[in-house]
Order: C-alpha cells, then sequence, then structure tokens
C-alpha cells in the first residue's frame, strides 16, 4: 500500500469501528438496551451485538438482539494493490451489515443474570498488551449509570470474572444472530 492509502485504510477503520461501537441506536418507545459487546478482532469481521429489551403492545415483553458487523477483510482487499484500488471508485465506505432478531426470552434473562453477578475491580492490574488478536468491549447501562470495559485478549487476570462470561455471552449471541462471514473469504 502506498502511503495515500494507508491513510485512506487508517480513516474508512477509524469511521468503520465508530459506526460498529455506536452499535445499533435502536431509539424505540419502551425499549432499552441491557448491554453491547463489541469484538474487534485484528484481521476478521467485527462485530456489536446489543439485547434490547422491550415492551410493546404488539409484541408484549420482549427481547432483541441488534447487530451491528464491519467486513474489514472484504474492505481490506480492495487495498491489496493500486489496481484493485481504482475499481471502487473515489472513496471506499465501509461493508457495513445491520440486523436485529428475537431472542429467546429465558435465554436473554440468563445472560442478563449473567452479568449481575459479576464483581471485578475497576483498575485492571497487570494486562496483556500486543497488536494482533482480538479487542473486547462490554457496556451496560446507559448515559445515567454505566460503564465500559475494554480488554485485549484474554484481559486482565483481576478481570476473570467479567472476561470469561463476556466469552460465554459472545457464543450465545452468535447462536441468536449469526456474524456473516466475509465476502473476501
Amino acid at each position: 500500500m502506498n502511503q495515500e492509502h494507508v491513510q485512506e485504510w487508517s480513516r474508512l477503520m477509524d469511521e468503520a469501528l465508530a459506526v460498529v461501537r455506536r452499535g445499533a441506536r435502536i431509539r424505540e418507545r419502551g425499549t432499552r438496551r441491557e448491554f453491547q459487546l463489541v469484538v474487534i478482532p485484528a484481521f476478521d469481521v467485527v462485530a456489536s451485538w446489543e439485547l434490547l429489551r422491550g415492551s410493546s403492545t404488539a409484541r408484549g415483553d420482549f427481547f432483541d438482539v441488534a447487530l451491528v458487523t464491519w467486513d474489514q477483510p472484504a474492505d481490506a482487499s480492495k487495498f491489496e494493490t493500486p489496481v484493485e484500488r481504482v475499481k471502487h471508485g473515489h472513496k471506499v465506505a465501509p461493508t457495513i451489515r445491520t440486523n436485529r432478531v428475537s431472542a429467546d426470552g429465558v435465554r436473554a434473562v440468563e445472560m442478563v443474570a449473567a452479568l449481575e453477578r459479576v464483581q471485578v475491580p475497576l483498575l485492571p492490574g497487570q494486562h496483556p498488551i500486543g497488536t494482533d488478536g482480538t479487542l473486547y468491549a462490554l457496556s451496560v447501562g446507559d448515559a445515567f449509570g454505566g460503564c465500559t470495559f475494554e480488554w485485549w485478549a484474554s484481559g486482565p487476570p483481576r478481570w476473570s470474572s467479567l472476561t470469561a462470561p463476556a466469552l460465554s455471552l459472545q457464543t450465545m449471541l452468535s447462536e441468536i444472530a449469526p456474524v456473516a462471514s466475509s465476502a473476501a473469504s
């Protein structure tokens, strides 16, 4: 990649990650976000799952999972060579996909209960660092009372009571709202 393409890739990556981290931005009366889990692998599809709890006259009490993904491998392939880059026009927009699916109430309550049991120190202590691998972010609550924990790879040992359930959540959420494999694969 030439310097111009490196800068363009960096801009695209920043834009895509911001969209995924923002999540689905569901603003429906009677619906609130219980939590959001963001998974950012170094070279694969990036995903954000949000568990939504709601109540409406049409559906009664319900849970949904909102999924936002960025197809990082597909977008990276657009920068493989200068000739390939030219094929995609003046500005490459991130390949973002969204989906919202109904979640089983019993399973959703289990996920919330797993997070309610977590007790973790706010300070991470010693923790792994690196470049390749996966970054995780788990957000709970809202702007009036909430927090976000972020970690790389296995995370700080002091946070294992959080990171282990988060990986279980990722598995459950992936079963409810699977991440589509990259179009570049």
